[in-house]
């Protein structure tokens, strides 16, 4: 054998062994990639399995949020009612010539409510209310358009009405019928806006031109409520009315 094919031989071993050892280097690589690609796709599932329980964990605590957000209004919201109504005879020498009726608001609840407004407004007719009557607003007192703060268990009142005393002869004669309602608005410590709705029959005994007649104030129709319970939204526009205000009557 000459050193020629000595040496082919020896070239053809060691490229058989550089095959050999590639090919397991190869092999090997091949694993790692592999695996790789497993854990790749193990830790994209763990990844969606995350995301989904992170989805879970973050509505479970929007819930709870609101859940303890509509609690704690609950309970220390400020909440507007008529409290009273007040008439005061407007005398001229000991005669009786006007009565001012004012609603008493207060708030029963724990917190202040700001940003408080009210309407006042009152309707006369001959005949009774119909039922779908539209409770609707008249000219608004200036004074009661301004903004203000009721504090908790406080009372307060920003409109009146002023009627005479010879109309309020005829309410009380029942010739006319008359009632008196309204809403106020206002804030609570989270800014969500809040609206009570007020309505009241007037009943007068005695004689209307005396300062010791006697008042009631029955509610009247479904105009009594709170919120999401109101006849009308909060800031929506209430349906025009030809309903006359009762004569004598010094528009709110």
């Amino acid at each position: 054998m000459t050193n020629s094919e000595i040496i082919m031989i020896a070239l053809t071993a060691v490229i058989a062994a550089a095959g050999v050892v590639g090919a397991c280097i190869f092999n090997n690589q091949l694993s790692v990639m592999q695996g790789q690609l497993d854990e790749m796709k193990s830790t994209g599932k763990q990844t969606d399995t995350m995301i989904a329980a992170n989805k879970i964990i973050a509505t479970a605590a929007q819930k709870s949020a609101e859940v303890a957000e509509k609690a704690l209004t609950a309970i220390e919201r400020p909440i507007a009612v008529i409290n009273h109504w007040q008439p005061t005879a407007e005398m001229d020498g000991d005669k009786v010539v006007a009565w001012i009726i004012t609603p008493v608001f207060e708030n029963v609840g724990n917190m202040p409510g700001i940003n408080f407004i009210s309407q006042t407004n009152a309707a006369g007719r001959s005949t009774a209310f119909p039922d779908d009557y539209a409770f609707a607003d008249f000219a608004a007192n200036p004074k009661a358009r301004v903004p203000t703060v009721i504090g908790p268990k406080q009372t307060l009142n920003l409109s009146d009405i002023r009627l005479t005393a010879d109309y309020m002869a005829e309410v009380a004669a029942k010739t006319s019928n008359l009632i008196i309602y309204g809403w106020v608005e206002y804030d609570d410590f989270l800014e969500k806006r809040h609206r009570t709705e007020f309505s009241s029959r007037v009943n007068i005994l005695g004689n209307a031109h005396r300062a010791d007649a006697r008042f009631s104030f029955p509610n009247f129709g479904g105009y009594n409520c709170v919120d999401k319970n109101c006849k009308y939204s909060t800031h929506k526009d209430v349906p025009t009315d030809t309903e006359i205000v009762p004569p004598g009557v010094t528009p709110p």
